[in-house]
């Protein structure tokens, strides 16, 4: 992220400790809430974390999920987690972005973050089923390819709990 000098003018708000560290170069604001350290996600959770983000608004959001289902939506296997991503769409005023990789397609954690209904777009590789890119179109989310000139953001992968890295960002 260093140098990219469309991205001085934001601020970012993560719960994700290794999005901080790798935004460290950026030439923008990075928040890092504060709260309960989750080692299996290197996240903040918890009551403090969640009235932090009770204290500032964005204008766009971007959510990492670990299953995405028409059925049962936006999935996270931790509690704490769905908690935090559920107040930053509370707290977002423009779009909400979910941004994951294809296998998360037909998953189902344990918990709902979100439905589908409260989320604006999927930004996904190029792999996504055609058929699921149908049916998400079909009901309003505008799904967003991501190219291979795009970073790793750390949300994708095939590990049973991915890098969750919730952002808020702000102009």
């Amino acid at each position: 992220m260093k140098g990219r000098s469309d991205l001085q003018n934001i601020i970012v708000v993560t719960n994700n400790v290794t999005a901080a560290i790798e935004a460290r170069d950026a030439e923008f604001e990075v928040i890092l809430l504060g709260g309960s350290f989750r080692s299996r996600s290197y996240s903040i959770v918890g009551h403090f974390a969640a009235e932090m983000l009770r204290g500032m608004h964005a204008n766009k959001a971007f959510i990492g999920v670990d299953g995405i289902s028409l059925k049962f939506h936006y999935t996270t296997p931790a509690s704490h987690e769905a908690e935090i991503a559920h107040v930053m769409i509370e707290q977002t005023q423009g779009p909400v972005y979910v941004v994951a990789d294809y296998s998360k397609w037909g998953v189902v954690s344990n918990f709902r973050l979100a439905t589908l209904d409260e989320v604006d777009g999927l930004i996904v590789d190029d792999s996504l089923d055609p058929e699921a890119r149908v049916e998400l179109s079909n009901r309003g989310i505008e799904v967003i390819a991501a190219g291979p000139e795009l970073e790793d953001t750390g949300t994708g992968g095939s590990s049973e709990e991915a890098s969750y890295a919730p952002v808020f960002k702000s102009r």
